[in-house]
């Protein structure tokens, strides 16, 4: 039921960000070391094991999207960044070196945390970082576990819930049941992995 849920929560037909937006990947699943024998990687996967890549973008004050990813390449996350982020933006990210060719088409401002620096005047990443904690609080506290599967449509949710977190559940609700087209079969539900 929860599923269906999610379909009807989902933000349709969003204008691409503009502004000051910020940008940052996070990875989604649990430790290696934490997991049951037969669920461990057999495989080596580098630092971050068998998680799934996950990026966002966020206006600040506004909304914000997101989207599953197979890898954090600068082709990856520059197509992200270009299919949802207005050319005349402000784009803040982290050193990701994957992020290096967005400062030919944007405005592109970084902050450097490896030499400890989060906050450079208003050039930060802190609004993404902070939806970032409150997804995986949820993830943790509510779901516990989310299956790469389904882990687009728990983003979308989380999207949803952001933008609306000002609004009174009245309001939340009517907006969700106006996304509410009819009859949702299970095999709609479904989905590929991204």
């Amino acid at each position: 039921m929860l599923h269906r849920v999610r379909m009807f929560v989902k933000q349709n037909n969003l204008e691409p960000l503009e502004g000051v937006v910020e940008v940052d990947e996070t990875f989604i699943g649990g430790k290696e070391g934490n997991k049951h024998f037969d669920k461990k990687t057999s495989r080596i996967l580098g630092a971050v094991g068998s998680k799934v890549a996950v990026v966002g973008a966020i206006k600040r004050g506004g909304e914000v999207v997101t989207k599953v990813i197979k890898d954090t390449t600068g082709e990856t996350l520059g197509n992200f960044v270009k299919s949802n982020v207005l050319i005349k933006s402000w784009l803040m990210t982290d050193e990701n070196y994957s992020y290096r060719k967005l400062g030919k088409i944007y405005t592109h401002d970084r902050v450097h945390h490896t030499v400890r620096e989060y906050v450079r005047g208003i050039v930060h990443t802190n609004t993404i970082e902070n939806f970032w904690s409150v997804v995986k609080r949820c993830i943790h506290g509510t779901y516990h576990q989310l299956s790469e599967k389904h882990l687009q449509t728990y983003m979308n949710e989380f999207c949803y819930r952001h933008v609306n977190r000002k609004e009174t559940p009245q309001v939340i609700m009517d907006k969700a049941l106006s996304n509410c087209k009819g009859r949702l079969r299970w095999k709609d539900l479904v989905v590929k992995s991204a």
